[in-house]
């Protein structure tokens, strides 16, 4: 009954969305939605039967347009900047975003200078990582903001300079390791009202990194989104946290970058139950609710904290598959897990016996 009043309200299904009818009244219909909830039983089945698009997806191609067709609609309605494209394999969809361009982003990059050898040639990691920030940026209105520490070459901290010029920050830290503490120094330093918090090992490869990662934040109920992240041999370090039973861990670690994951899951932008901090963005507003990061976290799960914090507070978190870069782990600092902060950690959160939004993910 009540879909039938939906439905009602909202007109029913449309004409021109043949093969995908059902697709536009779903986005009608969340639009109207005070909350979205998942039934945890299988309540419907749908006969396959030849020629139709349940028993092979490529049976109705013109669904696949229609289906395009009603997320860009969906886009114009609720007032999202972007186009919609056809996705990497049938059914799938490809948003690119459009940011404000007078929006000031801040890029705090925690660093010591650290150098070393990444394809078989030394570089030091936080030139690289400005470099090709610049690059491939996509939104000029930035500054960076390098948090440095003392150990730092004074001769990395002359080429930042040279490389960034008058959008470079450079803010010194005297104190022990404390990645979390060189962030919120970094964000009080800044003036962004977008903040990205980027590890000083990555290098960008996508182009219009900046604008494609901020952009979904237009949205109020959007808290955060992340980068996919590769290892130097291509596969995956990063593409969203999952959370169960107690373990913290990133999903698909290790697949190959042109693995598709389950249902799309690898191709497509999507909520997660974290990210990680080493290329993340956020409204300043949302920060400064939150707290920014744990300093009791000094160099493990401060992310996790971070996600959950701002989960908790009620937004969302995005990972987002086309956002992409380089990200050569730990190898500015000791990879060390702490057990005093493995136990902080799960003191204070407690975890699902799965996870919310990978659910079918094997247990650990």
């Amino acid at each position: 009954m009540l879909l039938f009043t939906a439905t009602v309200v909202l007109s029913g299904f449309r004409l021109g969305f043949d093969g995908s009818q059902d697709h536009d009244l779903v986005l009608r219909v969340t639009e109207q939605a005070r909350s979205i909830v998942h039934i945890p039983e299988i309540l419907y089945h749908w006969r396959a039967v030849t020629g139709s698009a349940a028993s092979d997806i490529d049976a109705k191609p013109y669904a696949w347009e229609a289906g395009r067709r009603a997320v860009e609609d969906h886009l114009r309605r609720t007032g999202i900047a972007g186009s919609v494209y056809l996705g990497k394999r049938s059914g799938l969809y490809r948003i690119q975003r459009v940011a404000d361009p007078d929006v000031l982003v801040s890029v705090i990059i925690p660093t010591r200078g650290g150098a070393g050898l990444v394809w078989g040639q030394r570089r030091c990691y936080v030139i690289e990582a400005v470099r090709s920030l610049i690059a491939k940026a996509g939104h000029d209105r930035m500054e960076i903001v390098v948090v440095y520490d003392d150990a730092t070459p004074p001769q990395v901290l002359d080429e930042l300079r040279d490389i960034a010029g008058d959008r470079l920050v450079l803010l010194p830290f005297h104190e022990p390791f404390n990645f979390s503490a060189k962030c919120n120094e970094g964000f009080l330093a800044s003036s962004g009202e977008a903040i990205v918090l980027l590890n000083d090992d990555v290098e960008i490869i996508s182009e219009g990194y900046l604008e494609q990662l901020i952009a979904p934040l237009s949205e109020p109920d959007v808290g955060m989104t992340g980068a996919r992240l590769l290892f130097s041999d291509g596969t995956i370090q990063h593409a969203g946290h999952a959370y169960r039973l107690g373990h913290f861990s990133h999903a698909f670690f290790g697949a190959w970058d042109d693995d598709e994951g389950p249902f799309g899951a690898l191709l497509l932008n999507r909520e997660a139950s974290g990210l990680t901090a080493a290329s993340v963005a956020m409204r300043r507003s949302v920060y400064e609710e939150i707290g920014g990061l744990c300093e009791e976290l000094p160099g493990n799960f401060n992310d996790v904290d971070l996600s959950l914090k701002i989960r908790n507070a009620g937004y969302r978190l995005i990972w987002l598959a086309d956002v992409r870069a380089y990200h050569f782990e730990s190898r500015t600092r000791e990879p060390i897990v702490h057990a005093f902060e493995q136990e902080l950690v799960l003191g204070r959160w407690s975890t699902p016996e799965r996870d919310l939004y990978l659910p079918a993910l094997p247990r650990p």
